[in-house]
């Protein structure tokens, strides 16, 4: 994961209906998230490269040419680690247990309470994420203070 502390994070909606990623747009949007919405993974893929820092997705599991099973597989093996959630019209244990296997944070199946139960998943996911962006920057204050006080205690001994 690549979170850097004073960004906000970006939301990469991967879903090939577009129908569903206008209301998952307007409703990440009137919380103030900055969100895009792309319909397939060569999409994502080029959106990931050119915004990899500070980025998370929501990602549905079929997609037009690959699986998300595959698409965060080849996501790995190109270096990128990035947070995301699952959205699936299944709810087959073995495909939900996969995914969270591959480091999914949380799933959503799309039914009838898919609208209502979806913002509270999507809260949760981003004040998760933004705890962790809170760590990563109180351990990163702490080296700096550790290499700050080794460099001190070099010089009191010259």
């Amino acid at each position: 994961m690549s979170f850097e502390k004073g960004n906000n994070i970006k939301i990469l909606v991967v879903g090939d209906n577009i129908t569903l990623n206008k209301i998952i747009l307007d409703i990440l949007n009137k919380k103030g998230f900055y969100v895009k919405c792309v319909l397939n993974a060569e999409d994502a893929y080029a959106f990931i490269k050119n915004n990899y820092k500070n980025t998370a997705m929501i990602l549905d599991y079929i997609l037009p040419s690959i699986n998300a099973s595959e698409f965060i597989r080849n996501l790995k093996n190109k270096g990128y680690n990035i947070p995301f959630i699952m959205m699936t019209s299944n709810s087959d244990r073995d495909t939900i247990l996969e995914m969270m296997k591959l480091g999914a944070y949380d799933y959503i199946i799309k039914n009838d309470k898919f609208i209502s139960s979806f913002p509270s998943v999507v809260y949760k996911f981003i004040d998760k994420l933004e705890m962790e962006m809170k760590l990563i920057a109180s351990e990163n204050k702490l080296k700096e203070r550790e290499k700050n006080l080794d460099y001190l205690q070099k010089m009191l001994k010259i």
